[in-house]
């Protein structure tokens, strides 16, 4: 027996690589909106090529107004100075996390990760050398009497402790 062709059918949806359904192409806002999007991209073509301007250079370690932006929402929530010329903005997490292995430890050097953690991080880790060591979390984060442990039975030797102590992936 042939099942009825329904349109309006559930159908399986790739979210892996976050890509948006084609057919939100066909919607005029959408269109409307994107063409908005298009225009001001082009009134600021040399920031939006990450070109930047005379006054900060290129825009390496992120937009200067956005970096700002995010030094005044750090220094309000943790109620402490932060100076948006510390601040870099990466691609995200994993491109951070590999510049942070990358500047910060050496082949041969160890490391500490949480576990469970996202497994992107300890791939970075093991592809650059390092000797990973994990400790547990616990519902409130990484269980520090463990960590304290490790980080004593290996003298001075940890290079990097890696952690996610806020929107946890994979625990929430």
């Amino acid at each position: 027996k042939q099942v009825p062709h329904c349109a309006h059918m559930a159908q399986a949806q790739d979210f892996i690589k976050g890509w948006p359904n084609t057919d939100l192409l066909t919607y005029p806002q959408f269109k409307e909106d994107l063409k908005t999007s298009f225009e001001a991209f082009l009134g600021e073509t040399g920031r939006g090529l990450n070109y930047g301007d005379k006054e900060n250079g290129a825009y390496n370690l992120g937009t200067p107004d956005f970096r700002q932006t995010l030094a005044a929402f750090l220094s309000e929530q943790y109620g402490k100075p932060c100076d948006w010329n510390t601040i870099m903005s990466t691609g995200g997490s994993s491109m951070g996390t590999d510049i942070s292995v990358r500047v910060h430890s050496k082949h041969g050097d160890y490391a500490v990760s949480e576990a469970p953690t996202y497994y992107l991080a300890h791939d970075m880790m093991r592809h650059a050398g390092l000797n990973l060591l994990e400790v547990p979390i616990h519902e409130d984060g990484m269980d520090m009497d463990a960590l304290e442990k490790v980080c004593q039975e290996h003298g001075g030797k940890i290079k990097i402790v890696y952690t996610v102590p806020v929107h946890h992936n994979p625990t929430g």
